[in-house]
C-alpha cells in the first residue's frame, strides 16, 4: 500500500539536458531546498522512487483513417486536472457504437461521423485541463481560461467541417468558468 502526494514540476521550464531522469530529480531537489522549512520537512518524508510524466497534445482532427479510429488518450491525450479521461474514453465509446450500427458495413462513414461528433468537446476538455493545470491563483486560471477560448477557436477555424452539436455550451461554458 502506498500513499502517492504529487508535485508538480513543469518540464518546459527545464532546459533540454535536464529532461532525462536523473537531472530531472537533481533540479527536483533543488526546487525542494529552497522551499520554506516545515513544507521541506514534510516533503522529506515522502518517497521520491516513482517518477511519471504527465502529457497531453495539441487537439488533432484526424482520428480516423479508412477502417481504423482512434479512441479516448490515443485520440486526445489529457492532463489530469479535470478528471475526464476515462469519462471521454467511454463517451467514445458509445458514440462510435451508435455511429456503426446504422451505417452496416461502411466503417469509414461511421468513423468520420463518430470523429465529427466527439472532437470539439474533446479538444475543449484538453484545453481546459491544461489551463488547470497550469493554473497556480484565479488570475492565473482566468488567464489560462481565456487562453483555452482562444485555442478553442483557432481549433474550430482549422476544423471548419467539423460539427459538434455541442458548440453553444462549449462557448457558454468558457464564459461560466471566466466570471
Amino acid at each position: 500500500d502506498a500513499v502517492f502526494f504529487p508535485a508538480v514540476l513543469s518540464l518546459a521550464a527545464l532546459d533540454l539536458e535536464d529532461k532525462q531522469p536523473q537531472a530531472a530529480q537533481q533540479r527536483f531537489e533543488a526546487v525542494l531546498k529552497a522551499q520554506p522549512g516545515h513544507l521541506r520537512s514534510m516533503l522529506a518524508l515522502v518517497g521520491k522512487d516513482r517518477n511519471w510524466v504527465l502529457v497531453d497534445r495539441e487537439p488533432i482532427s484526424q482520428w480516423t483513417k479508412g477502417r481504423a479510429a482512434l479512441l479516448g488518450d490515443a485520440a486526445h491525450p489529457t492532463l489530469q486536472y479535470l478528471a475526464q479521461a476515462a469519462c471521454m474514453a467511454i463517451e467514445d465509446a458509445c458514440v462510435l457504437a451508435e455511429k456503426v450500427g446504422p451505417a452496416g458495413t461502411d466503417f469509414e462513414q461511421a468513423f468520420n461521423a463518430y470523429q465529427r461528433e466527439r472532437y470539439l468537446r474533446c479538444a475543449r476538455v484538453v484545453l481546459t485541463s491544461r489551463a488547470f493545470g497550469s493554473s497556480r491563483s484565479s488570475d492565473d486560471l482566468k488567464s489560462n481560461l481565456a487562453a483555452a477560448r482562444s485555442s478553442l477557436d483557432d481549433v474550430k477555424r482549422d476544423a471548419a467541417d467539423v460539427k459538434d452539436a455541442n458548440t453553444g455550451d462549449l462557448e457558454s461554458s468558457y464564459n461560466d468558468l471566466e466570471d
